[in-house]
C-alpha cells in the first residue's frame, strides 16, 4: 500500500517520518510511505526547536473555513499529481486535515483514500463550501476553546480577550459534529495518548467513522506518537489488521 503521510503543526515531514521509523520498523516491508509539508510556517511545536532544524510548518493559520479549504485543495493537488494513495497516516493538525478531507470527499461521494491512521488528532474543522450541512455543524468542540483561541485571537487579544470577544473568534471556525449524518466508511485506526490534552477530539474523530471499522490502541503518554515497544507492536498488528480490511 502507498500511505500519505501528514505531520502536526510546529513540525515538518522530516520530522515526522522519524517519529514514525520505529512503527514502519514493524510493518510489512512492500508499502510506500510519501512524507509531505504543509505550506504555511509557524511557530515550533513544545520541544521541537532543541530536537529538530526548521522549518516549522502548519496546514493552516487560524482554522477558518477558507483556510481549511484551501488546506484541502492543497492536499487534493498533491494527491492527484503524486498518487493515488492508498490510504493516510496523519498526526495531530495533520489528522484533523486528514479527517476534514475524507468527511468532505464521503459527502461528495468522492473517497480517496481506502485506509486512515490517525494519531492524537485535533478537532477536524470545516471548509468554506459546506454550508449545505447545516445544522450539523458547530462551534469548536466545548472545553478545547483555549487551545483554538490561541490561533482565533489577534495578537493584541491574547491574554486580554473579554468574554463576547472569545465567542466572536470561536465562531470564525467550525468543527464537524459527531451528530453528522454520514461516517469515515473505510477501515480506520486511532492511537490516543491517555495524557493527551486533545485525547477528548481525538475520540471525537472516532465518533465520525464507521464504528465497526474503527479500531482504538491508548498509549500512556501525552500529544505525541508512542514510543513503548509494546504499544508500537500492537499499533503495527491493528494497521496489518486494518489493511487487510481495506483489501
Amino acid at each position: 500500500m502507498r500511505f500519505l503521510c501528514l505531520h502536526g503543526r510546529g513540525t515538518n515531514s522530516n520530522i515526522l517520518e522519524a517519529q514514525l521509523a520505529p512503527l514502519i520498523s514493524r510493518l510489512s516491508a512492500q508499502h510506500e510511505f510519501d512524507f509531505v509539508d504543509g505550506e504555511l510556517d509557524c511557530r515550533a511545536a513544545p520541544g521541537m526547536s532543541k530536537l529538530y532544524p526548521p522549518p516549522y510548518l502548519c496546514w493552516y493559520e487560524r482554522g477558518h473555513p477558507q483556510e481549511i479549504q484551501a488546506a484541502q485543495d492543497y492536499l487534493r493537488s498533491i494527491i492527484d499529481q503524486d498518487g493515488p494513495y492508498d490510504g493516510v497516516i496523519a498526526f495531530s493538525e495533520g489528522a484533523a486535515l486528514a479527517t476534514s478531507l475524507l468527511l468532505s470527499d464521503e459527502a461528495a461521494g468522492e473517497p480517496r483514500f481506502t485506509l486512515a491512521i490517525f494519531f492524537n488528532s485535533v478537532v477536524p474543522l470545516v471548509p468554506s463550501g459546506s454550508e449545505h450541512l447545516g445544522g450539523s455543524l458547530r462551534e469548536i468542540v466545548y472545553g478545547h476553546q483555549d487551545s483554538y483561541l490561541d490561533l482565533l485571537l489577534p495578537e493584541e487579544q491574547k491574554g486580554s480577550a473579554t468574554e463576547p470577544e472569545k465567542k466572536a473568534a470561536l465562531s470564525q471556525a467550525l468543527c464537524f459534529s459527531p451528530k453528522l449524518s454520514n461516517r469515515i466508511s473505510i477501515p480506520t485506526v486511532h492511537v490516543i495518548g491517555r495524557r493527551d490534552a486533545f485525547a477528548e477530539s481525538s475520540r471525537v474523530v472516532v465518533d465520525l467513522c464507521a464504528r465497526d471499522m474503527a479500531q482504538e490502541v491508548f498509549h500512556q503518554g501525552g500529544h505525541e506518537l508512542p514510543r513503548d515497544g509494546s504499544v508500537l507492536d500492537e499499533c503495527a498488528e491493528m494497521i496489518e489488521t486494518a489493511i487487510l480490511f481495506a483489501s
